[in-house]
């Protein structure tokens, strides 16, 4: 039987595309990545993405979390707790968030 670690459960998410996630590169430059949204939870969020991402990345996220009855703008930070490739060619990256703030938008 596999134990669950997650602190929060997971739901899975139907909402408009509109969240930014961006990791630094060697540079020092944000580096925005293509992402979908899968899943969410108070603790974090589930992707999916072309890229890989290593376990312990901190990456930086922004946008829109909007659906009808809740419409939210959300920036801070999270740190990858997992990627693994799927059959499919994506990856399926878990996401902690580190620091959050969000706002209401109209």
């Amino acid at each position: 039987m596999i134990r669950e670690r997650r602190k929060h459960p997971r739901e899975r998410v139907n909402l408009p595309q509109g969240l930014r996630v961006s990791v630094i590169d060697s540079a020092g430059r944000p580096r925005q990545l293509m992402v979908k949204l899968v899943d969410a939870s108070p603790g974090g969020i589930g992707v999916e993405c072309f890229t890989p991402i290593g376990k312990g990345t901190t990456v930086i996220i922004d946008g829109d979390l909007r659906s009808s009855d809740v419409p939210l703008t959300v920036t801070g930070s999270a740190c990858v707790m997992h990627s693994t490739k799927n059959p499919n060619g994506l990856y399926s990256i878990g996401l902690e968030f580190e620091r959050l703030s969000y706002a209401k938008t109209a």
